[in-house]
């Protein structure tokens, strides 16, 4: 009994953890983008509110592989454990991601916008600033867009070293920024892996439109959570349990992957033959009128179903052995 117990209580553990590092995390990031030359960092309960809600459906999406984690270093109690295990995806998967996604839209709806907290500082004065190849000194903070400036170095007029001009910046500075509010943070910042972002953001998406979609929908969704928790069969598939911790990391990582790469266009021409194959000649019309993607709900249950028969042949043979 102690077992599960413990179990529980390292779920619940790392779940705070995940949320306190998260928050953190989210509110380092989104300052980091939002920042402005001599303007301060802005920690408001807004952020902090953003930061918890965009956090929680990727604990969920990770917490599998953390539990499992435990069990790769405690191996008692297999048959509780396992009990345990399933109960704790299922409440995580039919439970609090669900709630979490309601609560989200209600707390969200009383916030500020969050477009309107990245737009919050304008482009302060009294910097240089490189903007499409032309150094530009602000002389006052921009309002509205309208950057009152001095453009140094004009190759077209070498005999004129500082013109005072109004420029408009929000098109150009973003194509020469990206992400970043102000080109002097991009220029100090460290490269931000982007596409792991990306990757987070699709799949918090496709949770949002599944849930909003429908019960079928959400079910099928959860064929990622069944998968993730199919790794459960890694926790004794080798006697190294570094090679445990390993294999359970690299196959999470490839599941969240996959699903991610399913919805691009490097993957249409499978997307192509895989709709004609479950949908040709107007079958299953219920998920392509709602939008559902049944054949990657498919791939994901095979994947399931082949890691759940690979743990129960590990188990069975050892007992034989023994």
């Amino acid at each position: 009994m102690r077992k599960p117990i413990a179990l529980i209580l390292d779920y619940l553990t790392v779940t705070l953890l995940c949320i306190v590092a998260g928050i953190f995390f989210f509110t380092q990031y989104f300052n980091s983008l939002t920042l402005v030359a001599g303007k301060s960092i802005d920690f408001s309960a807004d952020i902090i509110a953003y930061g918890l809600f965009e956090t929680l459906p990727l604990i969920f999406l990770f917490i599998a592989m953390f539990v499992i984690f435990y069990k790769i270093r405690h191996l008692s109690s297999p048959v509780s454990s396992l009990i345990t295990f399933s109960v704790l995806m299922a409440v995580t998967w039919f439970c609090f991601f669900p709630f979490t996604l309601v609560l989200k839209e209600n707390v969200y709806s009383m916030l500020t916008p969050l477009e309107t907290l990245e737009n919050k500082n304008e482009l302060s004065g009294g910097y240089f600033r490189t903007i499409d190849g032309k150094i530009y000194y602000f002389v006052t903070d921009t309002k509205d867009d309208i950057a009152d400036v001095f453009k140094l170095f004009d190759n077209g007029r070498p005999n004129s070293y500082a013109d005072r001009d109004f420029i408009r910046i929000n098109s150009t500075l973003s194509e020469e920024v990206g992400a970043y509010k102000d080109p002097i943070i991009k220029a100090a910042s460290p490269d931000i892996p982007f596409r792991i972002d990306e990757i987070f953001h699709t799949l918090k998406q496709s949770a949002a439109f599944a849930w909003e979609n429908g019960l079928i929908a959400w079910l099928c969704f959860c064929s990622i959570g069944y998968a993730l928790a199919s790794l459960y069969c890694f926790i004794r598939i080798s006697s190294w349990k570094l090679l445990n911790f390993y294999w359970v990391s690299f196959f999470t990582t490839f599941v969240l992957w996959f699903n991610f790469f399913y919805f691009q266009p490097e993957f249409d021409f499978v997307r192509t033959a895989l709709s004609k194959l479950f949908y040709e000649g107007g079958r299953l019309s219920y998920f392509t009128e709602r939008q559902i993607p049944l054949p990657l709900t498919c791939m994901n249950l095979l994947f399931a179903v082949i890691m759940t028969v690979i743990g129960i042949v590990k188990a069975t043979s050892k007992k034989r052995g023994r």
